[in-house]
């Protein structure tokens, strides 16, 4: 009986030898995997990939806080892009008119609105790329309507009525 029992403490004591040994090739293994999976990945560290993709998707992110302007300096930018784009369509436009703003309902962006009156008579191809560099502006701007009409005095031109244009401040 008591050889049976010294075996069986030998045999625990070799085995638990065993498995540190196999536990410790284990775990240096384990070490160096990760250490070839960095040198692979060029030295990135897992922060060091995230600041990386923060700087590739940099852009996506400027792009989107541009879509609304300041509420502060809205009519400055506001009047400068519509300015812009009149020059590039052969539009003039004759007033500006502000409205009040209004909250937009769920969050922090507002609402604003612009009058504005062209010069009469114009080109439809040109009020149409005019119209055009309003709804692909950033930041956002869109038309709420428009009134036209063929014009009285020249062939091949139309009158355009005040065009009313949401602007969308933070």
């Amino acid at each position: 009986m008591i050889i049976i029992i010294i075996l069986v403490i030998s045999a625990s004591a070799a085995g638990f030898y065993f498995a540190q040994n196999w536990l410790k090739k284990a775990a240096i293994e384990y070490n160096q995997a990760i250490a070839a999976s960095i040198v692979a990945n060029n030295n990135k560290t897992p922060i060091n990939k995230l600041q990386a993709d923060i700087a590739q998707y940099q852009p996506v992110v400027d792009k989107a806080n541009n879509i609304f302007t300041p509420s502060q300096d809205y009519q400055s930018k506001t009047i400068s892009d519509l300015k812009k784009y009149a020059s590039i369509s052969n539009i003039n436009i004759s007033d500006y008119s502000f409205e009040k703003s209004n909250s937009n309902s769920g969050n922090s962006s507002k609402e604003s609105a612009i009058t504005i009156t062209i010069s009469n008579p114009v080109k439809l191809s040109d009020l149409a790329k005019f119209i055009k560099g309003i709804e692909t502006n950033s930041p956002k701007m869109q038309l709420t309507g428009i009134n036209i009409s063929r014009s009285t005095n020249a062939k091949g031109l139309i009158s355009v009525k005040p065009i009313t244009i949401k602007v969308y401040t933070k």
